[in-house]
């Protein structure tokens, strides 16, 4: 090496000395509780893609750490109970549940009737079908 890059190396060295002196004091002289209250975050926040930070959560990892019983311990079971309608759940359910008994007992209700009806026509010995509606919805339907 010449004496000209000896001394440009010699003096990137103390260029380079400087700056870390400079950096360190600057950095040391900082309040950085005045500088964050400089700090526009409302500006900040605008410029976060939240999509972008949600999706780097791992939400059961998160969850695994949530005391459960703990946080149930914190709920107020009578206001909840208050603002339920626990009538007209309980009215709903069970009348869910009736009109599904209906049904069964109304499908019952015709396949007993269609082996009533081929058991008779057996005991009388009829061959003939009988009729699709009984008499009364004929006669209703043969008026309107």
């Amino acid at each position: 090496m010449n004496g000209f890059g000896q001394m440009r190396s010699a003096s990137e060295m103390l260029a380079q000395r400087v700056v870390d002196q400079v950096v360190d004091l600057v950095v040391n002289s900082l309040d950085v509780n005045e500088l964050a209250q400089q700090v526009d975050v409302n500006t900040l926040l605008r410029q976060v893609d939240l999509n972008a930070v949600v999706a780097k959560i791992d939400v059961n990892a998160l969850l695994g750490q949530v005391d459960v019983n703990r946080l149930i311990t914190q709920v107020d079971i009578e206001a909840v109970i208050e603002r339920t309608d626990l009538g007209g759940v309980i009215a709903m359910s069970s009348g869910h549940e009736l009109s599904k008994a209906v049904d069964v007992v109304r499908g019952q209700a015709v396949a007993l009737d269609g082996r009533i009806d081929r058991w008779v026509r057996r005991l009388l010995r009829r061959t003939e079908p009988g009729p699709i509606t009984p008499p009364a919805l004929r006669n209703a339907e043969a008026r309107t």
